[in-house]
C-alpha cells in the first residue's frame, strides 16, 4: 500500500498509509497534521488519479514543492519523490517504504593508499567538456535548492552517481555536533539495506589536506580481514572531496566502488571536487541566509556576507595592457545585487561584464554570485557577447527563482584593434567618450533581462576605441539616483558628467560621474546599488 513518511520536523520517522486521499496541514482539520508554523491549516492534498497518485497545493501561504521545485495545480508523484510542505520534508512510496537512507558505517584502518590528490584550482581544467556542461546545469539546480538543505544534499548524492558512472555508492556528510554526520546516501541499486562504508582515516586525511583524494584498494588490505562488513562489500576504491567555501569546510562527499582494477580516473576526481565545492558554497550561503531570517546575524556576520560576495568580484584595479580601467562600486545596503567582472575569452579578446539583479540585499547578492559563475563558464571559447548572454539565459530562464532576473551588459574587447562588441540584456546602454570630449550614448537594443524568456536573443553593437577614447558601463542606479524631490539623475546628466571630466584619465571620468551623482542627490539616502566601469584606450 502507498505511504508517506515524514523526514523532518517533530514527526520525523512517522509513516502514514494511503488508503484514501489525505489532506496535509496544521491542526485538527487535516488528515495528516504537522506541527510547524510554516504549514497552512489545509496545505496540500495527496489523492489517487486515473494514472497514479497526484499532489496538489491547496493555496498554502508558503507553497508546496516536489523534489525541490514548487508545484502549481495537481502534479503526478512517483515512488521515491520528496515533497516539501513548507519546512517539512515528506517521502512518498508506492510500495510502503520509509525512504530511509542506506546505513553508513565508520571503520578504522591503516592509512589510505592515496593515488591522486587535487585542489579546487585544478578541478575545472581536468573535467572533460561533456561533464562540464552537465555540471553547469547542476550549478543552476543547486541555486534552486540553496535554501532547502535536505533536498540539496539528496540531489548531490544522486547526481554524484550520474556524474561518476563507475561509482556504486555515494554519501554526503556535513559538519555536526561531534564531527561529520551522514546527511544523504545513495546506491546504484537504490536498495536502502546496502551499507555504505566510510573510512575515518580517509575522511581525516581529506579534511587535513583540504583537497580531494582518490584512494585505491584500501579496503582490500589484509589488515581489514577481521572486518566482515568491509570484506563482504569488497570496497576497492573511493573518491573523497571536501565541501569548502571561504576557507571553511562544511563537510565531505564520497563515492566508492567494489570494482577491481583502476575504476576511477583523474577527471572523476575533478568532477566530484567541483560538485563538492559548489555544495560548500551553497551551504555557506544557506546558513548565512537562515541566520538573517532568524534575525540572529550581528554586524560582523553582515561583514562576512559582503566578503563572501566580493570573492566573486575581480580586483577593483583591473589590468588590460594598453588600456586603463576604473571601477566605482557602491552597494546601497551591506551586500549588493550589482556585479562586474573581467573574463579572458582567448588570447585575443577579453569581456567586461556589468550587471544588476532585481531586488537588493542578501537574496540579490546570492543570485548575482550564481549568475557570475554561469557567465564565466558560458563565456569560455566565445567571442560574441550576444552568444554569451543567450547561453547564460538559456540555463537560467524558466527556473524557479522566485521571479528574480538580472540586466547584464557584456563588452568583448579586442585590445590590439580597439574594437568592442557590446550586447545588452535589458541593461542601460554604454556611454562612449571620444578623446576630444564628444560623448554619446550607444543605441539601446531593447532586449529582455536574463532569466525571463528562454528564447531571448541579444543583438550586439560595434564600437571602435581610438587613442584616448573611453567606454563607460553603468547600472541603472546611476540613471535612477534620486534627489530629495524624487527627481531622477537621468541619462543627460550622466552624459554631461562624463563629457566634462578630465580627458587624460579614466579614473577622472569615473570619479567625475560619482561626484555629479553626489551633488545631485545631496543628503538623500542611496536608494539603489551603483556600479560604474570605465575603459579607456591609452593615448
Amino acid at each position: 500500500m502507498p505511504s508517506i513518511t515524514i523526514r523532518s520536523g517533530l514527526l520525523s520517522g512517522r509513516t502514514f498509509q494511503l488508503d484514501r486521499a489525505v489532506v496535509i496541514g496544521r491542526g485538527a482539520t487535516a488528515d495528516v497534521s504537522l506541527d510547524d508554523p510554516g504549514v497552512s491549516r489545509r496545505h496540500a492534498r495527496i489523492g489517487r488519479a486515473a494514472d497514479g497518485w497526484v499532489l496538489e497545493d491547496l493555496g498554502s501561504a508558503n507553497g508546496t514543492t516536489l523534489n525541490g521545485r514548487r508545484v502549481s495545480g495537481a502534479v503526478t508523484i512517483h515512488d521515491g519523490d520528496i515533497i516539501g510542505i513548507a519546512g517539512v520534508l515528506v517521502f512518498f512510496s508506492e510500495r510502503g517504504g520509509t525512504g530511509e537512507q542506506p546505513a553508513v558505517q565508520y571503520v578504522e584502518g591503516p592509512e589510505p593508499a592515496v593515488l591522486i590528490s587535487m585542489s579546487g584550482r585544478e578541478a575545472h581544467s581536468t573535467a572533460d567538456e561533456a561533464a562540464r556542461l552537465r555540471l553547469l546545469d547542476d550549478i543552476a539546480r543547486i541555486g534552486d535548492l540553496v535554501f532547502d538543505e535536505p533536498a540539496l544534499v539528496a540531489f548531490i548524492a544522486e547526481e554524484l552517481l550520474t556524474l561518476v558512472p563507475r561509482a556504486d555508492r555515494a554519501v554526503v556528510l556535513t559538519n555536526g555536533d561531534g564531527g561529520l554526520v551522514p546527511r544523504a546516501a545513495r546506491t546504484r541499486t537504490g536498495r536502502p539495506e546496502t551499507d555504505i562504508v566510510v573510512s575515518r582515516r580517509l575522511l581525516d586525511d581529506v579534511m587535513s589536506r583540504r583537497e580531494a583524494v582518490l584512494a585505491i584498494d584500501t579496503m582490500a588490505d589484509t589488515r581489514y580481514a577481521e572486518s566482515e562488513s568491509i570484506v563482504a562489500l569488497g570496497i576497492r576504491a573511493a573518491i573523497c572531496a571536501p565541501m569548502m567555501f571561504q576557507g571553511e569546510i562544511y563537510g565531505v562527499v564520497q563515492v566508492d566502488t567494489a570494482s577491481a582494477g583502476m575504476p576511477f580516473r583523474e577527471p572523476d576526481v575533478a568532477l566530484v571536487l567541483s560538485l563538492a565545492s559548489q555544495l560548500g558554497m551553497a551551504l555557506g550561503y544557506a546558513r548565512l541566509h537562515a541566520a538573517l531570517v532568524a534575525r540572529e546575524l550581528l554586524e560582523h556576520d553582515i561583514a562576512l556576507a559582503r566578503r563572501i560576495q566580493e570573492q566573486f568580484l575581480p580586483e577593483r584595479r583591473l589590468v588590460i595592457p594598453g588600456y586603463a580601467v576604473a571601477v566605482d562600486y557602491r552597494p546601497a545596503l551591506e551586500v549588493s545585487g550589482d556585479f562586474y567582472d573581467l573574463i579572458e575569452l582567448d588570447r585575443r579578446r577579453l569581456a567586461l561584464v556589468v550587471g544588476d539583479v532585481s531586488g537588493k540585499g542578501v537574496s540579490a547578492a546570492l543570485y548575482a554570485s550564481t549568475l557570475t559563475t554561469h557567465l564565466r563558464y558560458q563565456a569560455q571559447g566565445q567571442s560574441d557577447p550576444g552568444a554569451i548572454l543567450a547561453r547564460t539565459n538559456g540555463v537560467l530562464a524558466g527556473r524557479s527563482r522566485e521571479g528574480m532576473f538580472a540586466t547584464v551588459a557584456v563588452a568583448v574587447l579586442e585590445p590590439s584593434t580597439g574594437v568592442v562588441e557590446v550586447a545588452s540584456a535589458g541593461h542601460p546602454p554604454p556611454y562612449v567618450r571620444r578623446a576630444d570630449g564628444r560623448t554619446e550614448q550607444a543605441p539601446a537594443a531593447g532586449t529582455v533581462p536574463i532569466g525571463l524568456d528562454p528564447g531571448a536573443v541579444y543583438p550586439g553593437i560595434r564600437v571602435e576605441l581610438g587613442a584616448g577614447d573611453a567606454l563607460v558601463l553603468c547600472t541603472d542606479g546611476v540613471i535612477e539616483a534620486l534627489d530629495a524631490q524624487q527627481r531622477l539623475f537621468g541619462e543627460e546628466r550622466a552624459a554631461e558628467a562624463i563629457r566634462s571630466a578630465a580627458a587624460d584619465s579614466v579614473d577622472g571620468i569615473v570619479q567625475a560621474l560619482g561626484r555629479a551623482i553626489e551633488r545631485f542627490v545631496g543628503g538623500a539616502a542611496q536608494s539603489d546599488d551603483i556600479t560604474v566601469v570605465g575603459l579607456r584606450r591609452d593615448a
